[in-house]
């Protein structure tokens, strides 16, 4: 029986955290800690900093301030969601009141987008990384 030695569990390998030297995000010293996920936002300041020739620095988020990060980033997801909420509404509040006042619809959809847009761009002033970890 080949599961018979190992009690028929499959050894699970965990990753380790991954630890960067950088600049935490909240306390600003250089220590070592979790690296900050390259999402969109992080990327681009990264290629930003590379157009203008700026010292190349690694977010991270040192130990002592990973539930600090951690609370900031789940207050930034929940203003996402609730702002994608929002824009929904608003798009589909000026779409039926075309139809209630029997506007040219095709002309209602490009306010109606613009105003969503604007609507699901405004949370990203709150943003705050995700950290690996």
């Amino acid at each position: 029986m080949a599961g018979a030695a190992g009690g028929g569990r499959k050894a699970r390998l965990s990753k380790p955290l991954s630890k960067e030297q950088g600049i935490c995000i909240l306390c600003g010293e250089e220590r070592e800690g979790a690296p900050a996920v390259a999402d969109f936002v992080i990327s681009s300041a990264r290629k930003l900093r590379a157009v203008l020739r700026l010292p190349q620095r690694h977010t991270v988020c040192c130990p002592s301030c990973m539930e600090e990060c951690a609370r900031r980033r789940a207050g930034y997801e929940r203003k996402l969601r609730n702002y994608k909420l929002w824009a929904g509404v608003f798009f589909a509040l000026v779409v039926a009141s075309s139809f209630a006042f029997s506007n040219a619809f095709p002309w209602v959809l490009l306010p109606a987008a613009m105003g969503a847009i604007i609507i699901l761009a405004l949370p990203n002033f709150y943003y705050f990384p995700a950290f690996e970890g």
